[in-house]
């Protein structure tokens, strides 16, 4: 018994490494909802991504198969199964209202491809706003469980930030750190050996 369980789960671990479609993996657990359809049915993979909103402000996370330009890739993370299927119940299903205000700028974002890495759609949420986007619109819920996606976000290690001054000075220090440094030399200027 204990042999079939070890071969049972190699055998699950190879076909998620061969890339076996997720949403076809998620399907069979007992916590995600029936109503996946179309596009998020069709994800062979999921990835998670942190970027910022500023780089262009009103442009979508993606737009015309092009990544937002303002993306930390970093902090880029692909989902394995069981994170899918959290993502999947965190926005399918009935979920409260979690009000929100007139503002959005997101910072937390994930890309559904298929098996030829085409984007299918997109989802991004900010939780300082506690506001949500998704492209196309149909087959999620209205209303998704935003403390399911911080959840998810912390366990990929995407910074989450309390305020915009930690969210300003996160994105800040992430752009200082793409420019080159410049090395100071130990002579003075001017100074001959």
């Amino acid at each position: 018994m204990k042999n079939l369980l070890i071969v049972l789960l190699l055998a699950s671990l190879g076909s998620f490494c061969k890339g076996e479609v997720l949403s076809a993996d998620a399907e069979n657990s007992e916590s995600v909802v029936e109503n996946i359809n179309g596009w998020v049915k069709n994800a062979e993979y999921v990835k998670g991504y942190l970027f910022d909103y500023r780089k262009d402000e009103f442009r979508p996370l993606l737009k015309d198969g092009k990544l937002h330009p303002g993306l930390v890739e970093s902090y880029t993370r692909r989902l394995n199964v069981e994170q899918y299927t959290k993502l999947l119940s965190a926005i399918t299903g009935k979920h409260e209202s979690h009000g929100g205000i007139l503002c959005h700028y997101p910072h937390h974002g994930f890309v559904f491809y298929d098996k030829n890495h085409r984007a299918l759609g997109f989802i991004d949420v900010c939780f300082l706003c506690t506001t949500t986007s998704q492209r196309p619109m149909e087959g999620l819920s209205t209303y998704w469980d935003l403390e399911a996606l911080k959840l998810l976000v912390e366990e990929l290690k995407l910074p989450n930030f309390a305020n915009l001054e930690q969210w300003s000075n996160f994105f800040r220090d992430a752009q200082q750190e793409k420019v080159p440094k410049i090395k100071k030399s130990k002579q003075a200027h001017g100074e001959r050996r």
